[in-house]
This record gives C-alpha cells, structure tokens and sequence, in this order.
C-alpha cells in the first residue's frame, strides 16, 4: 500500500504552490534589499518613486532598514488588495497605481505632506484604480478596500486619489475613513465618511 501511495505522489495531481504568498515574511536576519519589494504587480521603485523629487534633484530612495521593513509591509498590503480587486473584476483589467509612498523629509515638504505622515515611514501609500483603463473614483477605491475587510489605519479620500495608511503595529490601527480636503491654509481637513 505505501509503494502506491509513494507512486500516485509522484505522477498524482499535485497540488499548484502559489506564486506570491501573502504576508511576506519581514523577519530577518540579513538586511532586507531594494529589489525584495518587488511584487507580481508593482516593481519595487514604484514605492518610493516621485516625480517631485526627481524634478528637484532629491534622492528619495529609502535606506534605512526599519523603512524598508514597513514598505514591505505596505506591499505585501497593496499586493493584496489588488488581488482582492481583480477577484471583484474578474474579467477586467485591474491596474493599481501608486501616487505616492515612501517620502523621505525634503520630498514630504515640497509636496506639502504632514510632517507626521506615514509615509515618512513608509506606512502609507496613495493609489488610484483603472479597470479596463477606465478610473475609479477616490471613494469607490476606499468602499473597495473596506469591503476587502484588509487593516488600516487611515482611508483618506481626496480629489483623485485614496491614500491607506498603517499602524506599525496592527492592534494600533484606527480604522478611520475621511474625506480629506486642504484649508484656506492649505491644512488638511478630515470630515470622517461612513460605509
């Protein structure tokens, strides 16, 4: 009996191993590298790349290693919810496009960041959504992420764009949704938003 187990194990259905598992372990002993935050669906620059700093001559490219610890978090995060968003669409084209994530001090202040933002510490990421190249709107991308039942900190909806912000420790996550505007002051203003 265990010679036919043995051989149905070798010529059997076998089971199809995963291409990206999710959470991606963080847990190391080495230094975590740039290109470890590739995912199926985003190259690794896209989470640290700015047209504002590029146009300004600023290296926005994190170094430190707690950093990149967050950014994969962040995408591991974003990776899941862009499978979460094709499983929506099944038929459709999903892309997932970053805005904004990880910016360094000098990047933070030309775009007029909070000087405590998230994505200071790469915790935080703004994307926008196309289906069939078709936008979504900034809402609909935070009604999609809640239903996802994914954890956050903040959903903040502005004009285009939703940015998802996280908590270095999961148990700390708010849970806020806000419709974030900018003041007389250029301030943000959060109204919070039901779903």
């Amino acid at each position: 009996m265990k010679f036919f187990k043995f051989i149905f194990s070798l010529f059997g259905k076998k089971e199809k191993k995963p291409d990206y598992v999710f959470p991606h372990s963080v847990v190391t002993d080495y230094p975590i590298k740039l290109h470890e935050l590739n995912r199926p669906n985003f190259k690794a620059s896209e989470f640290w790349y700015s047209n504002t700093a590029e146009e300004n001559d600023i290296d926005n490219t994190p170094k430190e290693q707690y950093i990149l610890f967050n950014l994969m978090k962040t995408a591991d995060m974003i990776q899941h919810f862009h499978y979460f968003v094709q499983t929506k669409f099944p038929d459709k084209k999903v892309k997932i496009i970053i805005t904004s994530g990880y910016r360094n001090d000098a990047t933070n202040k030309l775009v007029g960041g909070s000087p405590t933002s998230a994505h200071l510490t790469g915790l935080a990421i703004d994307i926008k959504i196309t289906i069939n190249n078709i936008s979504i709107e900034a809402e609909k991308i935070a009604i999609l992420y809640h239903e996802s039942q994914m954890t956050f900190d903040q959903l903040l909806i502005e004009k285009t764009i939703c940015h998802i912000g996280y908590k270095d420790n999961d148990r700390e996550n708010r849970k806020e949704i806000s419709i974030a505007t900018r003041n007389r002051m250029n301030k943000w203003k959060l109204k919070p938003y039901k779903i």
